[in-house]
């Protein structure tokens, strides 16, 4: 109404200009309040009795043995993070080779047998590759086997049973090499409709195709370009309220040091993931820079793999240990000095 009546105005010749700029700047203010403040500014005290009654339904929750987040069947992980929590996005990075791969199958396979559905988007293995390895994990059959050796008849079996539990989970595979993120996306969102799922896992980020002209925009850099990728995972993950594990490369700085501990800096082409990832962790394995006995404990670390905490917006950070075999598909918890 009040446009209208501006736009009357300023067709009469007589119109004072002054007077009708000033009524037009207090009606754009007034939309300016209620939209930059009245949709999105809230008292503190609201909020807080909001947010209080949301933890304290899933503290009913929790004590009648639901569990909200997803539990990765890493121990120390679990212990530590308390698990992965919906609208939450986990950078998982390391090196090639260090068993990002393994231990993303490891948490989908541990969460699907509670229950839990999980899709996993692969860029890198294809679904024969994906299948083989959780079947190996399952049945404890070796790779090679698989590949390239004769099954006997009990591995033959095994693998048939393993199957048939793959076939009763809630776990879902994509195998989407060169896709790009709003490919992923229409999957994700599709899948979450029919289904509703608590955990999608991408593998990995520095995979993910990216196509300049179709976000409107040339980056100036793979930096900035793998950086808007991570921040749409993030922002998906939170508009679906799923959790998410979003696996990456790291750079070659660390093989460069004499400790190849993984640091923030390692983080290949993007310096924007460390300001986006709810936590960062990042996989290392000892014997692969042939370190067999940990310098200040003399442990043995043959078959120990380590996750560094190193970021945790929402609680504590430091070092995750677990055990695995030697084909790298089964993964074990933690025990000092003592194969489980």
């Amino acid at each position: 109404m009040c446009q209208i009546i501006h736009t009357l105005r300023a067709h009469d010749p007589a119109v004072d200009v002054v007077s009708l700029l000033g009524g037009i700047h207090k009606g754009v203010q007034k939309l300016e309040d209620f939209f930059a403040v009245s949709s999105t500014t809230r008292r503190a005290g609201d909020v807080s009795r909001q947010v209080l009654e949301q933890i304290y339904g899933e503290q009913q929750a929790r004590a009648a043995g639901e569990e909200q987040q997803v539990t990765t069947g890493i121990d120390e992980f679990d212990r530590c993070l308390g698990g992965l929590f919906k609208g939450e996005l986990l950078v998982l990075a390391g090196r090639p080779s260090m068993g990002k791969t393994a231990l993303a199958l490891h948490m989908a396979l541990s969460a699907a047998r509670k229950g839990k559905r999980i899709c996993f988007f692969s860029l890198e293995m294809t679904e024969r590759q994906l299948i083989s390895r959780l079947l190996c994990t399952m049945s404890g059959v070796e790779p090679d086997k698989l590949r390239f050796k004769q099954l006997n008849a009990d591995e033959r079996a095994r693998l048939d049973t393993a199957s048939e539990e793959l076939d009763r989970l809630p776990l879902f595979l994509n195998y989407c090499s060169g896709c790009n993120f709003e490919e992923i996306r229409a999957k994700t969102m599709a899948l979450h409709r029919r289904l509703a799922l608590d955990l999608i896992i991408i593998d990995y980020l520095n995979l993910i195709q990216i196509n300049p002209a179709g976000r409107g925009e040339v980056k100036d850099t793979m930096d900035l370009a793998l950086g808007d990728v991570c921040r749409r995972i993030k922002n998906l993950v939170m508009e679906a309220g799923v959790a998410g594990v979003l696996l990456a490369q790291l750079n070659r700085n660390c093989e460069a040091r004499t400790d190849h501990v993984p640091v923030m800096s390692d983080l290949r082409n993007s310096g924007e993931i460390e300001q986006i990832a709810d936590s960062i962790a990042f996989v290392y394995r000892p014997e692969h820079y042939r370190e067999y006995y940990d310098p200040k404990t003399r442990e043995d670390l043959h078959g120990v793999g380590q996750l560094f905490v190193a970021k945790n917006r929402n609680g504590a950070t430091g070092e995750i240990r677990f055990r695995y075999n030697n084909c790298l598909t089964q993964i074990y918890p933690y025990k000092k000095n003592n194969l489980p």
